[in-house]
Parts: structure tokens; sequence; C-alpha cells
């Protein structure tokens, strides 16, 4: 992790580039900003679902399937989605 001495410095950066664009460059840095920001909160939601169903697995709880038992199940899906 960045030290209080180097987060520093790179906020100053960041404030300072920031100050020289325009309202639509700013924009599009936000909108980078978010997507960046979304997706790690969503891959941090994924592992920790995985890690869940990892443990539930391996104490019993969870119950596992094979692609023999599904894949009839999600044929028949596909099927009823196309109708």
């Amino acid at each position: 992790m960045f030290s209080m001495g180097v987060t520093n410095t790179v906020d100053k950066q960041i404030s300072s580039y920031l100050k020289r664009l325009n309202m639509e460059q700013k924009k599009r840095v936000l909108t980078l900003l978010k997507s960046y920001v979304e997706e790690n909160a969503e891959k941090h939601t994924f592992e920790k679902e995985l890690e869940r169903r990892i443990s539930d697995y391996e104490s019993g709880r969870g119950k596992v399937y094979t692609m023999e038992e599904i894949e009839p199940l999600l044929i028949k899906k596909v099927k009823l989605k196309k109708e």
C-alpha cells in the first residue's frame, strides 16, 4: 500500500491534472474512474460469494451438481426462452 507521503503526492498530481481539463475531459475521467471502482466492487463481491460457496461445499451444507444433472435443465430452459 502507499505511504501517506506517496498518497499525498499522488492526490496532488491528480488535482493538478484535473485543473487543466475542460468539462468534457473531466466527464470522461469520471466515467473511467466509476467503471474502475464498480468493476473492483463486482470482483470483490464475486470472490466473496465464491468463497462462501466453497465453504458451504466443504462443510457439507452446499450441494454440488454435475454437468449431467444440470444439462437437461439448461436445455429445457433455453428452449422455453426461444418460444
